[in-house]
């Protein structure tokens, strides 16, 4: 058990050293930024049509 553990928390902390190079430009930054924003708008309105 805590073998399997262990290794998810390493695969996550390899996702999340890859995310910070990726997201180090501006470019890349203003991408993720409108993707974030468009995901919420998304989850409002679904809130919203129920």
């Amino acid at each position: 058990m805590a073998v399997v553990l262990i290794a998810i928390d390493l695969a996550w902390v390899v996702a999340a050293s890859q995310a910070r190079k990726l997201l180090k430009s501006r470019r890349a930054m203003k991408i993720a930024n409108r993707i974030s924003a468009t995901t919420m708008a998304g989850a409002a309105g679904a809130i919203a049509a129920r």
